[in-house]
């Protein structure tokens, strides 16, 4: 039964690879779920490994001047699909995500400045504007407006959360 089991999943995975693109599956050629969960510093090469495929769509798809067509956003989403498994752990010391959260964000839409007192600032606008309160709770990045955010990733470049099935990529612009 195990190895029926094991040659369903094979066979499952396979089939969703062959609609990812080839950039995909040399990723995660790279690596292991059991490598990913056990090392931080996989995990977190993985992450930005995956977050620079993201960046490459993004690019296409801006200097195309169009919408995605429906291969790149299969791809996408397979990208965001695979991201999203890895958060931080639930245990994670929230003081420090807080204190690695404090600074100016730019996202795909809005730039945020996230401060130590809890606030976030939406800073598009001069003056910038009270936009939400936050607080991280082990991995989770909490706020009213913000709803309940995994926290994938935050380091000096970026920040990387995910919500139900989408994935948002900030860049750190305070640096």
């Amino acid at each position: 039964m195990k190895k029926l089991l094991l040659i369903f999943t094979q066979l499952l995975i396979t089939t969703c690879l062959a609609q990812d693109s080839s950039e995909l599956k040399q990723v995660l050629s790279h690596y292991t779920p059991s490598l990913i969960s056990a090392n931080e510093e996989a995990r977190e090469r993985y992450i930005l490994d995956l977050t620079a495929l993201l960046q490459k769509l993004s690019v296409k798809r801006n200097a195309q001047g169009h919408p995605m067509d429906e291969s790149d956003s299969r791809n996408w989403q397979s990208i965001a699909n695979e991201i999203i498994k890895y958060p931080y752990p639930p245990n994670s010391k929230s003081q420090k995500l807080s204190q690695m959260l404090v600074g100016k964000w730019q996202g795909s839409r809005h730039a945020h400045e996230y401060r130590s007192d809890g606030t976030v600032y939406l800073i598009d606008d001069l003056p910038p504007v009270v936009w939400d309160k936050w607080k991280i709770q082990g991995n989770t990045l909490q706020g009213n407006t913000l709803g309940d955010m995994k926290i994938i990733l935050i380091n000096r470049e970026f920040l990387i959360t995910s919500w139900k099935d989408c994935v948002f990529v900030s860049n750190r612009i305070d640096k």
